[in-house]
């Protein structure tokens, strides 16, 4: 299973994209800001830098920071513990891949509550098969980005304003990031 990470919005606070599998769109993506690390990663904002591009092995296995299983991004150069989550801001972040569902605005994603365990079950159920799952990482900020909200538009309906309903935000979450597994 190849999964493609297209980087395609550097913003202030974050990096924003969006994950494929096999070409196909999966889910959205916020990342911390990518830097450039420098040849001995001397460059790198512990906390607050995204991993480099490049391709990586990407397996399930046991997190002793979160106590379950996780989506885990095989030896990243000097990153440790990188994992892919859901969260919604680059403060629930220390060099993780974070998934949602829509883009809010340049540094909140939402909707990983849904995105996440659908992209966990497709890896689950492809490495049960006995096949290996890779994640190539493309910085692509000069391209014309695809839109990044994916779930479908609500049906437009005349509804008087005072019905209009709020959206609880998700809850953050605690990241592995840069540290132990």
């Amino acid at each position: 299973m190849q999964l493609t990470l297209h980087r395609t919005a550097l913003k202030p606070k974050a990096t924003l994209g969006h994950l494929d599998i096999d070409g196909v769109t999966e889910c959205v993506t916020l990342e911390d800001v990518v830097r450039d690390l420098g040849p001995d990663g001397s460059s790198k904002i512990f906390g607050e830098t995204a991993i480099p591009a490049g391709t990586y092995q990407v397996v399930i296995d046991w997190s002793a920071k979160f106590q379950k299983f996780m989506l885990h991004i095989l030896d990243v150069k000097f990153f440790t513990g990188i994992r892919i989550h859901s969260g919604n801001t680059d403060e629930n972040t220390e060099g993780c891949v974070l998934v949602g569902q829509e883009v809010e605005s340049d540094d909140y994603i939402h909707g990983g509550s849904v995105a996440l365990p659908q992209l966990q079950a497709k890896i689950q159920a492809e490495l049960a098969r006995g096949g290996h799952v890779q994640i190539t990482i493309l910085d692509e900020f000069n391209c014309e980005a695809a839109p990044l909200v994916l779930k479908e538009a609500p049906v437009e309906a005349e509804v008087p304003t005072s019905t209009v309903e709020e959206v609880p935000a998700e809850p953050a979450l605690a990241q592995e990031g840069q540290g132990a597994v």
